[in-house]
């Protein structure tokens, strides 16, 4: 009808703007139909917990059974010594507030107003008034604490005036009213005075439930007078009777807490029983369990044979004014009977088995175990631990402090005791670092990633052509491959003068042994099997300990960081030469044997393994102390004596600190140093190793030329030092893969090696399947590192075919290939991340707009498809 009255050209006008609308509405609400799921998500549950506040629900907190209130029969806790039983005028009629809420009430409370405590005999204040108003008042799901009391003092005439929820006046006594210094209204709940406004409590938040006692007692003395005392936490109960039984001992003692209840019988059994308990300091909660299960103190609880009840009173994660709250908890216990039926339930975890923690050297650690166990019976539990598997002690109270002597990890294996049995064990796996300096400035990834990206410009220019050798060598490939900058190219150079040598050398390369573990070494790094090179196990060299400690204590330290690089297996010694089989523990112990007395190494230091081998240092070497820390590194924690030396090593260096650098006398040494300290995992603004907010990391960038992109050997002066630069790339590399979470330097276990064969004469050709000798691929390409990923620079092979090239240059491409490997990774980022919700919207918006523009382009084309003619106009 409506198109009719258009016409064609209208109808069509009209599904014209229909289908520009339809678009612009997809186009404007689908960016913000991502969050309609969240907010009506959020809407539901607002909902949902309003509607939980006011639902009926609420019943299911009202114990079962409940005493039956009624006018003529009001249930009354027992009172507090001194004070006088409620009159009848008072209480004969149950209240009733004159205006209730709306709804049907979800239980009762019972609420007293008191006014109890007598005037002191020498002063001639007003006399206590007793009790004003007691009894049972409806319980509404909008009500809190300060509804029932003004129901109460309504049903009894009696005006309440508050401020901001503290009651000030009750029926015209106000504070000070009868004690002109320190008289006032205080409130309770459950026999408890409440740590917060008694507004606080409601049905809404759980603070009131139907069963709860409401009391509103005058004060003479700010509390202690009516049992809310600041000043102490005992935590004993002061009383405890019991309804329709009896207990034994039948005098109740607070230093007894364990009593056997005898419950009056009937013909079906035993009467339910209500169990009233006084807290010595109301300040603190007391609550009533029966097998595990907790009760109100107005509840009357149906026991038989065995049924045991306990009280306890201030549990030290219960909520109190007092504070701190570090006593532990009082428990008394009640067993009907001979308690021939109950059965124990041992302790047991709350949540998971074990938790990392960290502590400060000298700083005491503490860990709070209340709660990580509990008891199904609510039994008082007892604490024990273990450190590093010693026997167990006992813990004082529920709090275990722990104050470390030495840095280090310890495990800490807790249990808990209900007397009877013990529970699984908790185990808390505890780092214990340094204290460090706040005020030094660190250096950001960014900052150690830009020198590093230089200094291997330089050495790829300058060390071209890598081969076997302590400088130019093996020390340059292993910098640049764990930093990520090594090439095929490169790789391939070092490969076929490392194979020709060893060729030439058939496979023997004589003293000292430090040679082959330090090419096992540079193969790790490029993940070529270190057990076939060229035909030969060069990891087999190292099975016969004479020759790994002829040079001295830096054999034993070399060995141990070649064969732990990949984990190598030591191969057994040659059948027949009668030579000591190499195993970690020897060259462990080797290395300890070989410790100073000032706590550090030297390169020919004692070791009574070793035949021949005598004493001929007197003090510390530092570069060779700190190699022997890294060789120890992955012995440190399980091994006490190892953990003694390096401790002992540490003061060594710390104390040789330069107070003007942050560093040591040489570059090599202080980079072997910072070396050391990220393979023992202690940060840079470690205590022991700020002097003057200056850093290890500053005393090893003292050594380093920026316009050049080299290290010098010592701080004076320009000239470059090929193994100062090494030592500085490797401990840079050593310092990056620190900062960026990677593994350590020496751990290389992350890609499986390969065999790599090269051809006898040492051409190009057959070096690997997977060398790729394009410059232009290389340089594109990213290349992986295993599960870190340290690389974010790869330099080109022309670099390498055509030095020197320009550091610019170099620089350039290191750029150029990060923003290559950035936008890879982005790239493989969106393949992971699949179809998100953005994007599914995004689809179902476009099918609606296409079918919008199908359905009204037929109709536009049904419509207006045929030629249509203007008819020629009436000659006049």
């Amino acid at each position: 009808m409506f198109t009719r009255r258009l016409g064609r050209r209208g109808a069509f006008r009209y599904k014209l703007a229909a289908l520009i609308l339809a678009v612009a509405l997809v186009a404007g609400l689908a960016p913000q139909l991502t969050f309609a799921g969240a907010e009506n998500e959020y809407a539901k549950n607002t909902q949902e917990d309003a509607i939980a506040a006011d639902e009926p629900a609420a019943e299911t907190a009202i114990p079962d059974p409940l005493p039956e209130p009624a006018i003529s029969e009001v249930i009354v806790p027992a009172p507090m010594d001194g004070v006088p039983a409620p009159t009848d005028a008072v209480s004969a009629t149950s209240p009733m507030s004159a205006a209730p809420p709306q709804g049907t009430p979800i239980g009762q409370v019972y609420v007293s107003i008191e006014d109890t405590v007598p005037t002191p005999a020498n002063e001639a204040w007003p006399a206590a008034r007793g009790i004003m108003a007691q009894g049972w008042v409806d319980l509404y799901s909008s009500d809190g604490t300060m509804d029932v009391i003004r129901r109460l003092a309504d049903a009894n005439s009696l005006s309440v005036e508050d401020v901001n929820g503290y009651i000030t006046t009750v029926g015209g006594l106000g504070a000070n009213g009868r004690d002109p210094n320190s008289g006032g209204w205080m409130c309770s709940l459950n026999d408890w005075f409440t740590n917060e406004g008694f507004s606080s409590y409601t049905v809404a938040n759980g603070g009131l439930s139907a069963g709860d006692t409401v009391s509103v007692m005058y004060s003479l003395d700010w509390g202690p007078d009516i049992g809310s005392d600041w000043a102490n936490n005992n935590k004993t109960l002061k009383a405890l009777t019991v309804s329709n039984g009896a207990i034994s001992p039948a005098a109740f003692n607070a230093d007894t807490k364990n009593y056997t209840l005898i419950p009056t019988e009937n013909v079906g059994g035993f009467e339910d029983v209500i169990i009233t308990p006084t807290a010595y300091n109301k300040n603190f909660q007391t609550r009533i369990y029966v097998n595990g299960t907790e009760v109100k103190r107005t509840q009357a609880i149906p026991v038989a044979d065995g049924t045991k009840i306990k009280i306890i009173v201030g549990r030290p994660d219960w909520p109190t004014m007092n504070s701190p709250n570090t006593v532990p908890e009082e428990q008394y216990t009640l067993t009907v009977g001979d308690g021939g039926n109950a059965v124990n339930t041992p302790p047991s975890l709350k949540g998971s088995d074990s938790s990392n923690a960290e502590a400060v050297l000298g700083d005491t650690w503490q860990l709070d175990l209340f709660p990580i166990f509990e008891d199904a019976d609510i039994d008082a539990l007892t604490y024990s631990v273990s450190v590093n598997g010693a026997a167990s002690t006992p813990v004082a109270g529920y709090v275990y402090q722990f104050k470390p002597t030495a840095i280090g990890d310890y495990t800490l294996r807790f249990k808990a005791s209900d007397g009877q049995a013990e529970s699984s064990a908790y185990t808390v796996n505890l780092t214990v670092r340094n204290a460090t300096v706040n005020n030094v400035t660190l250096p950001s990834t960014t900052e150690v990633k830009n020198t590093l990206n230089k200094v291997a410009a330089y050495q790829l220019t300058t060390a071209s052509n890598p081969s076997v050798g302590t400088v130019h060598g093996e020390g340059t490939v292993l910098a640049l491959a764990r930093g990520g900058y090594m090439t095929d190219a490169y790789k391939n150079i070092y490969l076929k003068n490392l194979y020709s040598y060893i060729r030439g050398h058939n496979g023997n390369l004589g003293q000292p042994y430090t040679d082959y573990s330090r090419i096992i070494l540079a193969l790790s790094a490029l993940n070529v099997d270190a057990t076939n090179v060229a035909g030969y196990n060069l990891v087999a060299r190292l099975a016969e300990y004479e020759n790994v400690v002829w040079q001295g204590v830096n054999g034993p330290i070399h060995a141990l960081l070649a064969l732990d690089s990949k984990n190598y297996d030591i191969p057994l010694p040659t059948a027949g030469s009668g030579a000591t089989q190499t195993t970690r523990e020897r060259l462990v112990r080797t290395i300890l044997n070989a410790q100073l007395p000032d706590g550090g190494w030297s390169i020919m230091g004692p070791g009574t393994d070793v035949p021949g081998f005598t004493v001929t240092a007197v003090s510390a070497e530092i570069d060779i102390t700190a190699m022997a820390l890294q060789g120890l590194a992955p012995y440190y924690k399980s091994n006490g004596e190892v953990r003694e030396a390096v401790e002992k090593a540490l003061s060594v260096l710390s104390d040789t600190q330069s107070a003007a650098t942050g560093g040591w006398s040489s570059s090599e040494g202080t980079a072997q140093v910072l070396i050391a300290m990220n393979a023992l995992n202690i940060e840079l603004n470690d205590a022991r190793f700020v002097k003057n907010r200056k850093t290890a990391y500053d005393g090893l960038m003292s050594f380093y030329y920026h316009a050049g992109g080299y290290f010098k050997h010592t701080a004076d002066g320009n000239e470059a030092n090929a193994m100062s630069t090494d030592q500085g790339m490797y401990a840079l590399v050593s310092l990056y893969r620190t900062l960026t979470g990677a593994n350590s330097v020496y751990d290389m276990t992350e890609k499986q090696a390969t065999v790599v064969d090269i051809p006898a004469d040492n051409t190009n050709a057959g070096v690997s399947s997977s060398v790729n000798t394009n410059s232009t691929a290389v340089a594109a390409k990213k290349r992986a590192s295993s599960d870190y990923e340290v690389t974010q620079s790869i330099l080109t092979d022309t670099a390498i075919e055509t030095p020197p090239v320009e550091l610019e240059a170099l620089e350039a491409n290191i750029a150029e290939s990060d923003t290559l490997n950035d936008a890879e990774e982005e790239k493989e980022a969106k393949k992971e991340g699949g179809l998100s919700l953005r994007k599914i919207i995004g689809i179902i918006a476009a099918i609606i707009v296409l079918a919008l523009i199908t359905f009204l382009t037929r109709q536009i084309v049904r419509r207006n498809g045929r030629p249509r003619y203007r008819r020629p106009r009436r000659a006049a």
